[in-house]
């Protein structure tokens, strides 16, 4: 195998039904001619027509038809065993890249010192206050504990499942075909938590970079949020079945703070904690307020916080509780 193809990558999508999102995202990854770059391949669903019309505009594009829409673990394994290229770029479709952000990464894979590389997704750089305000909070320590490195351009330092994330990720094809990992196909949320962290077990290199910053469309309604959220802290809990080494010790306090918004009803007493993290939610708000300048921001941050620690708690003490039924499947 000579040199010039150890260089080269295949970008792979999965997208249902967001064609306008897909279609920012590949015009961002084709925007440089790079010789590196082999193929794009997108799994797209057989009813979703719109999609691949635009997708057939595209030489380098090559489209996978599914009958039924696969699990998101199920999904980057079809990806992955239709790729060809020693490195493989995971961004998600309603996610596209910064600029000069191939040159970062084909320094970096030139080097083939890394199995693994991500970096930071942060707001559309065109984009309404709720999208700015919404990445700015996943900046906050208060907000996301320790995770909150997914998104904030922190110091360049080893990766790992706490500081990268999917919609940003580069990984080795020989990981997945010499080595025997894949995705968890019976997750429907945090599969990349799971298989990040057999991965660096298994001695693996890996990088996070705030170089690499892809910009990231995040929904904005309430109820999607809370929705969202429930979910990765269910599927959370469930990975700690999964592979022990996902728990790690903060996460106590969102299951401890879901098992006491349960037993609130039991023990009013209970309530007077819900003080103290007003408070904390209200000097957040402030900050905000501060630095965008708006009401809205200030108000939209005392609404989403609690909604989002409230979905994500409750959903990691069901995960934490019932999840060894889950992980059994």
């Amino acid at each position: 195998m000579n040199k010039a193809f150890l260089m080269t990558y295949d970008i792979l999508i999965a997208s249902f039904y967001r064609n306008k999102l897909l279609k920012k995202c590949l015009e961002s990854v084709l925007e440089k001619e790079s010789t590196k770059l082999n193929k794009i391949f997108v799994l797209v669903h057989k009813s979703d027509l719109s999609s691949q019309e635009l997708l057939a505009k595209y030489d380098r594009v090559k489209q996978i038809v599914v009958a039924d829409i696969p699990k998101p673990g199920a999904s980057r394994n079809i990806l992955i065993k239709h790729s060809v290229s020693p490195y493989l770029f995971f961004i998600d479709d309603d996610a596209y890249v910064s600029q000069n952000y191939f040159d970062v990464v084909e320094r970096l894979i030139e080097k083939q010192r890394y199995d693994v590389i991500g970096g930071p997704d942060q707001a559309p750089t065109e984009s309404n206050l709720s999208q700015h305000v919404l990445a700015r909070l996943m900046q906050s320590r208060l907000l996301m504990g320790p995770t909150y490195k997914r998104h904030s351009c922190d110091q360049e330092q080893r990766g790992s499942e706490v500081n990268l994330t999917l919609c940003n990720l580069w990984m080795k094809r020989e990981l997945f075909f010499e080595k025997g990992f894949s995705f968890d196909e019976s997750l429907s949320r945090c599969e990349e938590n799971v298989l990040l962290e057999q991965i660096e077990a298994g001695e693996n290199s890996l990088l996070y970079t705030p170089e690499l910053i892809v910009h990231h469309h995040r929904r904005e309604a309430i109820f999607d949020i809370l929705k969202i959220q429930f979910f990765s802290g269910y599927y959370r809990g469930v990975c700690f079945y999964k592979e022990k080494t996902t728990f790690k010790l903060f996460f106590l306090i969102p299951i401890i703070t879901g098992l006491l918004i349960f037993l609130t009803p039991i023990f009013p007493f209970i309530i007077a904690l819900y003080l103290v993290y007003f408070l904390m939610t209200l000097g957040l708000s402030f900050k905000l307020l501060y630095e965008f300048k708006k009401i809205k921001a200030f108000v939209y941050t005392m609404i989403i916080v609690p909604i989002i620690h409230t979905g994500f708690s409750i959903g990691i003490f069901l995960g934490s509780v019932f999840g060894s039924i889950h992980a059994k499947r």
